[in-house]
């Protein structure tokens, strides 16, 4: 580009400066204080403000001064003006002006410029009129400014969603916590009256009914364990902050102790694991409820359980692999879905691999399956570094 003079220099310059005083931050009020208040300043202009159309209504959202007053008014001739000015237009100041000004003016001058996404900028001058030729060198730095306040609006609008979400989550956690301790109460009183019948009638008791006692008692262990697991899957996001560096390598060496596993069947670690960041409950819960499904359905007379680890530049790589009954590839999404359940074993609450897949989540990774029946499958997941 060549430059004719020093003043084309210099407005370049300022259009610069003007660009870099902008989205610095997502805050709709600091974008303007900053903007706005170097506009003033290099044009020796009086005041600024924004105005918009919400909902029919027209609203001041930003001024320099601050605010004598607020504007919010439907009525219709100032809409229409508003409406009307579709262009950037300099004009001298008059009555349909002063009712459209949040500070108190009398007489002056005005550059009014529609913005592409938020309403109308107005400039104001009390003594020198507004050269429109010389202002609307500013139109690339103000449609810049423009699109900020619109990402600084959706910043908002979705920093809001997320707080109202935080908040419902947060009263669905309690509202599950609450219904999981009254449902536990009963099933417990249920539990304590079946002993109580034994007792009294130890002998007497018909073998019929005895096995009804003792269907009664299945239900409650599955019931119990239905009501933990959902309980468990409504707390997974809480205390994201709550971690800690986990020894994988000891974390599951003490998983492995206090799990049952059959005589005829071996788990085995196959490589060194990684030290990892995280909620080190979530983290176990994550190999046990795998390790649980590779042992209970495992049908051969020498059952087979791998974990195998993989490093990767910005993920950790597991694998839990057995030589169980297999899964059909119909079932590869179904798995992972709330409820649903392939055998109907009694302690099976058709939650843990919803559970999985949804700690997996949580930590930015991902879960999938492969499987040939009757021969084997493999669950291969992802944690993400950090």
């Amino acid at each position: 580009m060549v430059f004719n003079n020093d003043k084309t220099i210099l407005d370049v310059l300022q259009l610069f400066e003007y660009s870099m005083s902008m989205g610095k931050s997502l805050d709709y009020e600091e974008n303007c204080s900053q903007f706005l208040r170097l506009i003033l300043k290099r044009k020796n202009l009086n005041a600024s403000w924004i105005l918009q159309e919400n909902e029919s209504q027209v609203q001041c959202s930003y001024a320099i001064p601050s605010i004598d007053y607020n504007i919010q008014t439907n009525e219709e001739e100032l809409l229409n003006y508003l409406h009307s000015i579709t262009s950037p237009v300099t004009i001298e100041v008059d009555e349909i002006h002063r009712k459209l000004s949040p500070i108190k003016i009398e007489t002056g001058y005005l550059f009014i410029y529609p913005l592409k996404h938020e309403g109308h900028l107005f400039l104001y001058s009390r003594y020198q009129p507004i050269d429109l030729k010389e202002i609307l060198k500013l139109a690339p730095v103000i449609d810049k400014f423009s699109n900020t306040l619109k990402a600084c609006r959706a910043y908002s609008s979705q920093a809001k969603i997320l707080r109202e979400l935080e908040l419902r989550n947060r009263d669905l956690n309690d509202y599950a916590h609450v219904v999981s301790h009254d449902l536990k109460s009963p099933l417990r009183n249920i539990e304590t009256m079946v002993s109580w019948i034994e007792h009294d009638l130890q002998d007497k008791l018909p073998q019929d009914s005895q096995g009804f006692l003792n269907h009664i008692r299945e239900n409650i262990v599955k019931m119990e364990r239905l009501i933990s697991d959902v309980l468990v899957y409504s707390s997974i996001g809480e205390d994201i902050n709550n971690r800690i560096d986990i020894d994988l390598n000891k974390s599951l060496k003490s998983m492995l102790s206090y799990l049952y596993v059959p005589n005829h069947i071996k788990v085995i670690i196959k490589d060194q694991l990684p030290v990892i960041r995280g909620e080190a409950l979530q983290i176990e819960q994550i190999f046990q409820n795998l390790v649980n499904n590779a042992i209970k359905y495992n049908d051969k007379e020498e059952g087979r359980v791998e974990i195998s680890y993989k490093d990767a530049s910005t993920h950790h790589h597991f694998s839990v692999l057995d030589n169980g009954i297999g899964i059909e590839e119909k079932y590869y999404d179904k798995i992972f879905h709330s409820f649903h359940k392939l055998h109907n074993y009694q302690d099976s609450s058709g939650l843990g691999l919803s559970i999985v897949k949804r700690i997996i989540q949580k930590y930015g990774g991902d879960i999938k399956v492969q499987s040939e029946v009757g021969k084997w499958s493999e669950f291969s997941f992802t944690i993400q570094k950090t």
